[in-house]
């Protein structure tokens, strides 16, 4: 990370800031679409094209063409600032970036941009002081007091910024400029929980899906417990009606960028299995969000996790790892979307076999997922997320018990015929 870093160019530094900025403090989160918009219109004033910037989506791609044009950067924020604060009138947005801008001339003034005490250096140098690397030259010691401090704070915490900042950027350059990505946008859960005596630990997963999904993510999300057959199809049929229909957000409909399902059950190879003993296959739950039953969600992911058993096999390991199998890449440019496109199905195990639950923790399945995402959705898209999951899983084995042999195994099992990249939240 450290010769990465000695590498960034002075703008750089600006632009890390601005995204932290945007992932921090949550800028476009108190921006609408049609607030973009507006945005992109008052750009325009400012020298950038109204092609250029009709191919822009969000936030982030606005800035860097301002950052281009010469009109955003380094002690360059009044464009900004006139805009947030008189065309748009948006106080709180001015006052974040009032903040981001006085944060980089402490940076600058700590690493001696400002100061006479430290020669002015190359941008390279001048993070190599920031990133407590070894200078090529000492510096001279720095005068006491509050300007020292302020340099040691400085170095104990731009480090960290500034990888924070350039993970972010990245990351947010990757979403928002790869045509091989899903676009981002606010994500519906719904959960399905089908919790007994027998299925102890059901609750934590339940509690860990909602810690990320909604509380993290921002998704909305509905949670359904102990169903029937009856009252799981009819929870299916809600959700379709609310994912075709959309909702109002700000005086705006608005529709659903992702849909996921969580289900949590006793199961067998027949399917799920319901409160009232009937099964439910997985293929009859998927049909309800395909494209030709909810056209709104065409060309949108549609997830399933399903937390069940699906045999009554116990799974053991072995000493030797099996063939890598190999994915199929078929591109194909074409102008309708396939009925079966855009769906991931998680199961918990391979078929015809068992999934383990541990009573604190929740099921060994759900417990990764969620944890996985917890710690690698900024960067990570979901399926090498979940493929994570898989070797998460395969590493965990089963401890002696009264019903339970030692070191039975678990499998996860992923089902895709998604045609792009899921990122998950938004960093804009």
């Amino acid at each position: 990370m450290y010769m990465f870093i000695c590498l960034l160019r002075q703008h750089d530094l600006h632009t890390i800031t601005l995204t932290i900025l945007l992932v921090e403090y949550g800028l476009t989160r108190d921006l609408t679409d049609k607030e973009v918009n507006a945005f992109k219109n008052q750009v325009r004033a400012y020298g950038l094209r109204a092609g250029e910037l009709s191919r822009m989506h969000t936030l982030l791609e606005v800035l860097d063409a301002m950052e281009t044009a010469g009109v955003l950067g380094i002690n360059k924020y009044d464009v900004l600032k006139r805009i947030l604060a008189h065309d748009m009138e948006k106080p709180g947005l001015l006052a974040c970036v009032q903040e981001t801008e006085a944060d980089i001339q402490v940076v600058l003034l700590s690493a001696g941009r400002n100061e006479p005490w430290i020669e002015r250096q190359k941008d390279a140098e001048v993070l190599q002081v920031l990133t407590k690397a070894e200078p090529t030259t000492r510096d001279p010691e720095p005068p006491s007091g509050k300007l020292n401090d302020l340099r040691c704070n400085m170095q104990a915490t731009t480090s960290a910024t500034i990888e924070r900042g350039m993970q972010y950027l990245q990351v947010a350059r990757n979403r928002n400029s790869n045509a091989n990505c899903y676009p981002s946008g606010k994500g519906f859960l719904l959960i399905v929980n089908n919790f007994t005596q027998k299925r102890k630990g059901t609750q934590k997963d339940q509690e860990n899906l909602l810690t990320i999904f909604r509380d993290t993510l921002n998704f909305d999300a509905v949670v359904k417990e102990n169903v029937t057959r009856d009252q799981l199809m009819n929870a299916l049929i809600s959700v379709q009606k609310l994912l075709f229909t959309g909702v109002m957000r700000n005086n705006e409909l608005c529709h659903y960028s992702s849909f996921f399902l969580a289900i949590m059950s006793h199961g067998s190879q027949a399917g799920i299995k319901t409160m009232d003993g009937h099964f439910v296959s997985v293929a009859d739950i998927v049909c309800h969000f395909k494209a030709d039953r909810l056209s709104t969600m065409a060309g949108k992911p549609k997830v399933l996790l399903v937390q069940a058993c699906r045999g009554p096999l116990n799974q053991c390991g072995v000493e030797i790892q099996s063939d890598d199998r190999e994915e199929e890449d078929a591109q194909q440019s074409v102008a309708m979307t396939p009925v079966d496109a855009d769906v991931l199905i998680a199961y918990s195990t391979t078929e015809g076999y068992r999934s383990w639950r541990r009573e604190e923790k929740g099921s060994w399945f759900i417990h990764h997922v969620t944890q996985t995402l917890q710690h690698c959705y900024v960067t990570e898209h979901l399926l090498d997320m979940l493929t994570m999951v898989n070797q998460q899983v395969a590493e965990e084995q089963t401890v002696a018990s009264e019903v339970v042999p030692e070191g039975v195994k678990q499998m996860p099992c992923l089902v895709s015929t998604l045609t792009k990249k899921i990122y998950l939240g938004e960093i804009n």
